[in-house]
């Protein structure tokens, strides 16, 4: 009994029968854990970039943001920049994914939602209207497969310029949105549809030069469907120089500008932001503060009503767009 009571209880896990406990270092765990992650994102980026074999542009990968370190005025800077000229024919696909992203994601603009999709930019196809080039790119929004995210109802085209630039003349040569051509659907989606359906009165064209990296500098022209005659003309400036103030001014055009092509110009110096239409310069900015960040080209067709409820389709053609440094 002694010799019992003396004795100690063995230890935990002393016996031949219990199991051993595996010990993993921490440095062991963290290297499996990023391999799978990496081999996930490798599968994901794969996948997404292959082309849908429809005729439209395959899937390009999204531009990486680069955050500039620059001053105001800073002269150094705007020399770091490609000063060369170039012009892109929207009908020539390589020119186009030479100077443009086509991105996939949830597409926010003053609290309006759309998800967009590279299946809905078509490029090389037939240009319809007056003073239409023999071909170039359609950005369609409609309501076809709209699974972004935040219960979204629409899906649209948009194209993010590739090339950064601090100051040059800018020149598009567009239709703003209008109406589905029946001759160019059959095209681009190879089926037949009612010409008669007119073209959504919730649609936004906008063309624009823009960046957030560091402050939100913006310049942009833009167009309602509902109103055509009207172009809404605004710039912005970060929040360290005018805190982030817009400045606007709307202009009545007296015709509809969505039933032709048009050239539209922005002008954007250190000094100078102009805006114009065929030739005719249409508002000339008087202040003292201008966006001064650089800046990417964004060409946008979205929907303005909020919240975004689908209210029919529309597109937006593109000829060209042309860059000169000044």
């Amino acid at each position: 009994i002694e010799s019992m009571a003396a004795a100690k209880p063995p230890a935990p896990y002393a016996t031949p029968h219990a199991p051993k406990r595996l010990v993993i270092p921490f440095h062991l765990r963290l290297l499996v854990v990023t391999s799978v992650g990496c081999i996930l994102v490798l599968l994901a980026t794969v996948r997404t970039s292959r082309a849908n074999g429809s005729g439209e542009l395959a899937p390009v990968h999204s531009q990486e943001l680069i955050h500039f370190e620059t001053t105001k005025g800073d002269d150094e800077v705007i020399d770091s920049f490609d000063r060369s000229a170039w012009k892109v024919d929207f009908g020539d696909e390589e020119a186009v994914r030479k100077h443009f992203f086509v991105d996939e994601q949830t597409l926010f603009t003053w609290h309006s939602v759309s998800c967009v999709r590279r299946d809905h930019v078509h490029i090389g196809v037939p240009m319809i209207g007056a003073e239409a080039p023999p071909r170039g790119t359609l950005l369609v929004m409609d309501n076809r497969t709209p699974d972004c995210s935040q219960k979204a109802q629409i899906s649209t085209g948009h194209l993010h310029g590739r090339d950064t630039f601090h100051y040059g003349r800018f020149s598009f040569k567009i239709r703003l949105a209008h109406a589905l051509e029946d001759t160019q659907m059959k095209l681009i989606r190879k089926r037949e549809r009612n010409a008669a359906v007119p073209v959504a009165p919730n649609a936004m064209s906008c063309l624009a030069l823009f960046t957030n990296q560091t402050e939100h500098n913006e310049i942009a022209a833009c167009f309602r469907s509902s109103q055509p005659d009207i172009m809404s003309l605004s710039f912005y400036v970060g929040e360290a120089t005018d805190g982030d103030k817009i400045h606007l001014k709307r202009q009545t055009m007296k015709r509809n500008m969505s039933d032709a092509f048009h050239d539209f110009g922005i002008y954007w110096a250190k000094d100078k932001v102009a805006f114009s239409i065929d030739g005719d310069e249409v508002w000339t900015p008087d202040y003292h503060t201008l966006p001064w960040e650089p800046m990417t080209l964004r060409i946008i067709l979205r929907p303005f009503n909020i919240p975004s409820v689908y209210q029919g389709s529309a597109q937006m053609a593109v000829g060209s767009v042309k860059f000169e440094p000044i």
